[in-house]
């Protein structure tokens, strides 16, 4: 699969939570900033084994 992978991360750099995207938009960069952004403001809409998100990242696969 090619795409992009959006890390939600702790304080320590540890990933607390992944999502996956396949690529092709052309305004993927544009959506993956808005959704990381979502789950940092509410981070209840997925699980985080109980840990607030403090920073992401997105990887290209």
């Amino acid at each position: 699969m090619k795409g992009y992978v959006l890390d939600l991360m702790d304080q320590n750099s540890n990933v607390i939570y992944s999502e996956p995207f396949s690529k092709g938009e052309k305004g993927m960069k544009e959506f993956l900033l808005q959704r990381a952004q979502s789950l940092m403001q509410n981070p209840n809409s997925v699980s985080f084994k109980g840990v607030r998100p403090a920073s992401f990242r997105v990887r290209k696969i």
